[in-house]
């Protein structure tokens, strides 16, 4: 009797097996026709969503379309593709993704770091960020991996955070730049290791010093500092710097303000300095004031996909109508990652 129920298991699993590459080979044909009657750049875009959501239940064919995707992508240059796709092939295929970058514009480097900060591949995900500031892409790049790792309280939030400095010429510093490393990097890195934020701040104290600093450059940076007794209004750009880091390492290392105090000598000099405000009234520097803000409407439509996930039990309805919304976005800003959610939702609604 167990010799029987042994072979009818085996027989079974070969049945099984059967199907799934009769499966497999009828998705896969299919796939190839779509792909096929598609622009290059759009075919792309296809194999890595269909390798998506065939990567769960079947995940010989994902493997296999991602290797063909890693494949066409490699066999050209300039490849104009939806970001969201670049980050969904390097979580598919993180080895093959990052064989690709070098194929195509240092823009796509952003989203591939941000899979690989996901799949906690650190080492990789700051080897792509080098490699892609040589090739001129924003110092913000990483911003979302330092957020992070900032989130896990994980000391590797230095190493990126001294990857993200490097982007930038501290001999030739703008006003923006000063600001946007004080107040977005070095606010979140002081609570790691505050050694690294006073040694971030001293440099730029010292670029900051030149009588010279921020004259050439179009716009400036004003602000409102208590210093001591005093409130010093600034219009000027070097001022403003100086205050703004002076605050900074006031608050960090009291110690290594003593030693500079004779920048401060005008104000005063002995502080306490508090950083009230900071106002920008140009879009120049290579960091987020260039760099385009989330639409509203976008940022409503993720929320109320959010919201579906978390009670399962809406009705069908609401995934019709939020997917109305979805379709009247502009592309980008996690798009085709929303659409994935929501199909996903779609398909667990329809199965109860």
């Amino acid at each position: 009797m167990p010799q029987c129920t042994d072979s009818r298991i085996a027989i079974s699993r070969r049945c099984l097996w059967r199907r799934y590459r009769r499966e497999c080979g009828r998705r896969d044909q299919t796939t190839e026709q779509k792909t096929a009657a598609a622009p290059p750049a759009l075919g792309v875009e296809f194999l890595v969503k269909a390798a998506q959501a065939v990567h769960t239940a079947w995940p010989e064919l994902s493997r296999e379309l991602t290797a063909r995707t890693v494949a066409q992508l490699r066999s050209g240059v300039g490849w104009r593709i939806t970001p969201d796709v670049m980050g969904a092939l390097a979580r598919l295929d993180p080895d093959g993704a990052v064989s690709v970058l070098p194929q195509m514009a240092g823009t796509y480097a952003q989203p591939a770091i941000d899979a690989l900060g996901q799949l906690h591949r650190i080492d990789d995900a700051r080897s792509v960020y080098r490699a892609a500031l040589v090739r001129g892409a924003p110092v913000t790049a990483a911003f979302s991996l330092l957020i992070q790792l900032y989130n896990e309280k994980s000391h590797e939030i230095l190493a990126v955070y001294r990857d993200m400095l490097s982007g930038f010429s501290f001999d030739a510093l703008e006003p923006q730049d000063a600001f946007w490393i004080d107040s977005e990097l070095t606010r979140l890195v002081q609570e790691v290791d505050r050694a690294a934020a006073v040694e971030a701040t001293i440099r730029i104290l010292e670029t900051a010093s030149n009588p010279a600093y921020g004259k050439s450059v179009t716009g400036s940076l004003s602000g409102d500092f208590p210093v001591g007794s005093r409130r010093i209004a600034t219009s000027d750009s070097r001022d403003t710097v100086l205050l703004m880091a002076g605050a900074r390492l006031f608050a960090l290392a009291p110690a290594e303000f003593e030693k500079r105090k004779a920048l401060f000598a005008r104000w005063g000099g002995v502080g306490p300095i508090i950083a009230q405000s900071i106002r920008s009234d140009s879009a120049s520097g290579k960091t987020v004031f260039t760099s385009r803000r989330i639409p509203p409407q976008t940022s409503w439509v993720r929320s109320r996909i959010e919201e579906l996930e978390d009670h399962p039990g809406l009705d069908d309805e609401a995934v019709v109508r939020l997917a109305a919304e979805l379709q009247r976005l502009p592309p980008d800003w996690g798009k085709l990652d929303a659409a994935r959610r929501l199909c996903e939702i779609a398909f667990a609604t329809s199965s109860r």
